[in-house]
């Protein structure tokens, strides 16, 4: 069984992590609870996070208090911060039934921007889970039908915009156009992104996500094959 008396521990921990200044945009915040550098309290007053000690340990205990009234994961993860969700699952993953982080590792994947380039959670964790989940925990049942029609191999691509590395992330689409518009989102007039195509076995495939509508099909992208880069016309 879940224990929750522990989600809620780690997330008060992350709670009280220090913030600090993004690196790139110094308003905003490096933190699992805080944005911005300003926090706005419900009767209106503002709060700087960096410079007030007192009013933000004002703000943490509040938000402390409604972390312990929580008791629903997802109504806690809807309180973190996007980017820090794998991280809060890396660290809470003893305290759920295998069943409930199997879901988890699904939610957070398909609602997270850019979980392959997570600094926190790397490809081999990535992998790792994915591997031990059970499918039909990760998936939909319409999303689970999709999966089970799949042939032996499937065709799958990539898109790569500009300013994006190539990397052996998990997330692939078995939609061209989908990887077509992943590669154009960052073109400029000196460059245009690219598309990977290549081939894996449904057995490698570790699930087939739709709930944003891309056909993501997540898998061991080790072990993709004729591996080919298709460029888009100038």
């Amino acid at each position: 069984m879940t224990d929750f008396e522990k989600v809620k521990k780690v997330a008060i921990e992350f709670l009280y992590i220090d913030p600090v200044p993004n690196e790139v945009i110094p308003i905003f915040a490096d933190h699992p609870y805080f944005e911005n550098q300003i926090y706005i309290k419900k009767d209106g007053s503002f709060v700087d996070i960096f410079n007030d000690s007192k009013g933000l340990e004002h703000i943490q205990r509040d938000i402390e208090r409604q972390i312990m009234k929580t008791t629903n994961v997802y109504k806690l993860l809807c309180m973190i911060r996007t980017p820090y969700h794998l991280a809060f699952l890396k660290y809470t993953k003893r305290a759920f039934s295998k069943r409930e982080f199997d879901k988890l590792l699904a939610y957070i994947w398909v609602n997270s921007e850019n979980p392959n380039q997570d600094a926190n959670v790397g490809i081999k964790t990535l992998t790792e889970w994915f591997k031990r989940a059970n499918k039909r925990s990760l998936m939909t049942l319409s999303e689970y039908k999709y999966y089970i029609e799949l042939p032996a191999e499937v065709n799958v691509y990539r898109g790569v915009a500009v300013g994006r590395a190539e990397s052996k992330g998990l997330s692939w689409t078995c939609n061209f156009e989908t990887a077509k518009w992943f590669s154009e989102r960052f073109d400029n007039d000196q460059e245009k992104g690219y598309i990977l195509k290549g081939t894996i076995k449904k057995e490698d495939i570790f699930a087939y996500f739709n709930g944003r509508n891309e056909d993501e099909i997540c898998c061991d992208s080790s072990k993709i094959t004729n591996l080919t880069r298709i460029n888009r016309p100038a």
